[in-house]
């Protein structure tokens, strides 16, 4: 329905600024060795994903626009189900691998650094 439409633009427009901040995290940070695949994976799977989003987004629109109530068939559920399938993968490499496996989450403890809830208490 219209809600749904509503979100999935709203949901496009947010992983347009979302890969924005991927980009610059790429190109800013400093990468542990052995993380390049992962790393332009990431990258990969996240561009991918965001263009997927975005022409879901346009195809319901245009779709709305032709048929003021358009009925979801299976063509919108699996093209649903293939775009959040690679944003999980996007999600798993950049949360799991890239942060978690990689030591960039390591606790403050580990770091030998103040913790920033310390600084400012």
């Amino acid at each position: 329905g219209v809600v749904g439409d509503v979100a999935t633009v709203i949901t496009a427009l947010l992983t347009i600024a979302t890969f924005v901040f991927g980009l610059v995290s790429n190109w800013t940070l400093d990468w542990p060795g052995g993380l390049g695949a992962y790393r332009w994976g990431h990258l990969a799977t996240g561009a991918f994903s965001t263009v997927l989003l975005c022409a879901f987004a346009a195809f319901r629109l245009v779709r709305r626009k032709h048929a003021p109530t358009p009925r979801a068939g299976f063509e919108t559920l699996g093209t649903a189900a293939f775009t959040a399938l690679c944003i999980a993968g996007t999600g798993w490499i950049g949360g799991e691998v890239l942060v978690y496996r990689s030591g960039m989450a390591k606790n403050d403890r580990d770091r030998n650094t103040c913790s920033s809830r310390a600084r400012y208490a």
